[in-house]
């Protein structure tokens, strides 16, 4: 199966018959600014080949969670559309314990081969009562932070988005304006800023903080008792070898998305270092 990997966990999951570029391009590259982005290719779509299994949303959900456990990552944020939304919901109920969800509605009435058309399967004119009693259950099911995201000129009717922020927990809804289906991963100036409230908001446990450590070691010439009180415990202890111990300083920065190198490197040869500093390193983690 192909994936890219472009800086903390963040799934794309893109919508049927397109590829993770042709979806979320506008998205991709102030994503990755703070985010480890995952941009996957369903089963028998894009560089991803297809395999005599079905294409739904069960199978697309449990390769999601092997690709998580392959990537060696606990817990992920997701972003599906259309399609990619179906696998998203599919892995919030299914897998609970691996995804925080932003999702764009699938078309209505979608379903994966793999899940039998239940009674009462929505209709596209579904009124309310119906949309409450289709999806009693599964969106009740999910426990992860969900944000809804739909265009008004959408496939699906406003007001079954609406019942769906109602029937998931403490989930958020936003309505693009003048945006359809295909339109709204397009809508960067919309959907980026939405998306970064909702994962400040939602996924603080998720997504640490930018983290910068800054190392710094004196002079040879510097008294450093300590350094020299451990030199002398080897000797003490009979391990012989060690010419000299000298002890360093370990500066950790939590720093802001918009700090570039250059300014962290003005920071530590300005600030942390001094004229008795013989060296120091920047490093980010």
């Amino acid at each position: 199966m192909y994936y890219e990997t472009h800086g903390t966990p963040h799934v794309l999951l893109h919508g049927g018959l397109m590829t993770f570029e042709l979806t979320f391009a506008g998205l991709i590259p102030t994503l990755a600014k703070r985010h480890q982005v995952i941009g996957v290719e369903l089963q028998g779509h894009g560089r991803t080949a297809d395999i005599d299994r079905d294409i739904g949303y069960v199978n697309l959900a449990s390769d999601g969670v092997g690709r998580l456990d392959h990537l060696g990552i606990d817990r992920a944020h997701v972003l599906g559309h259309s399609m990619g939304a179906g696998v998203t919901l599919e892995l919030g109920v299914s897998h609970r314990d691996r995804a925080d969800l932003g999702e764009r509605p699938a078309r209505r009435g979608a379903r994966g081969p793999d899940r039998p058309r239940p009674a009462g399967h929505l209709q596209p004119d579904a009124d309310a009562a119906g949309l409450r009693r289709h999806g009693r259950g599964l969106p009740a099911a999910l426990a992860a932070p969900t944000l809804i995201l739909m265009g008004d000129h959408d496939l699906t009717a406003s007001a079954h988005a609406v019942l769906m922020q109602e029937l998931i927990p403490g989930s958020q809804l936003a309505v693009l304006p003048g945006t359809t289906h295909m339109q709204a991963t397009r809508r960067a100036d919309l959907m980026l800023p939405m998306l970064a409230t909702f994962l400040d908001r939602a996924g603080r446990r998720l997504l640490p903080v930018p983290r910068v450590v800054v190392d710094v070691m004196p002079k040879p010439e510097i008294l450093d008792p300590q350094g020299q009180a451990v030199a002398g415990a080897l000797v003490r202890l009979g391990i012989d070898g060690v010419a000299d111990v000298r002890q360093g300083k370990h500066f950790v920065l939590d720093v802001g998305d918009g700090l570039d190198d250059e300014t962290l490197h003005r920071i530590a040869g300005t600030l942390l270092a001094n004229p008795v500093i013989e060296d120091w390193t920047v490093t980010r983690i």
